[in-house]
């Protein structure tokens, strides 16, 4: 049986533990797609590769995201693909794999898979969140089996934010969500 003081020594421990893993958030700001938002600061915003001429379409990772892909087998399972357009978040549904069903909202993967959708709010937003199954690639190509990727669609009457996840950003995703701010 563990004593008290010692009990209460390994808490303060797991507590401070705790405490330094939780890093302060970093702020991203838009002026030019009206976003903001907060990220690890061992995490980065950069340019899509896929539109680097569209300032509003970037990917959130991991400054060591060479490391970590190299590490998964060239499969990318952290990075954060964030597409901020100028139209009402619900005109934008049709186009993100977002779908309703009945009374219930579902999200669109590989071949039609649909997950369980909710609906989220933040401060002056709202959209929908759901967990995706596709297919994930190695980064120079070829195919590495199934990822689940949380997905949300968010915004106001004017602009909308795509966010499209890897399976292990999950954590870092939610962060963008509760700190988002359409401005």
């Amino acid at each position: 049986m563990i004593s008290l003081p010692r009990w209460l020594c390994l808490l303060l421990l797991v507590l401070v533990d705790t405490a330094l893993g939780q890093q302060a958030d970093v702020r991203f700001a838009s002026q030019t797609c009206h976003v903001a938002f907060g990220h690890p600061a061992d995490w980065e915003v950069v340019p899509d590769s896929v539109e680097p001429d569209n300032p509003c379409r970037f990917l959130v990772r991991p400054r060591d995201w060479q490391q970590r892909l190299a590490a998964n087998d060239s499969v990318d399972v952290y990075t954060i693909l964030v597409r901020v357009v100028e139209h009402d978040v619900w005109h934008e549904v049709p186009e993100t794999g977002f779908e309703r069903r009945g009374a219930r909202w579902v999200v669109l993967g590989r071949q039609g898979l649909a997950a369980p959708a909710d609906t989220v709010s933040g401060p002056g937003w709202s959209g929908l969140r759901g967990t995706a199954t596709v297919g994930c690639f190695r980064e120079q190509g070829g195919y590495a089996g199934l990822c689940d990727a949380p997905s949300a669609l968010v915004g106001t009457t004017a602009r909308s934010m795509v966010l499209i996840a890897g399976p292990q950003s999950e954590d870092v995703f939610d962060r963008i969500l509760v700190t988002l701010r359409f401005h």
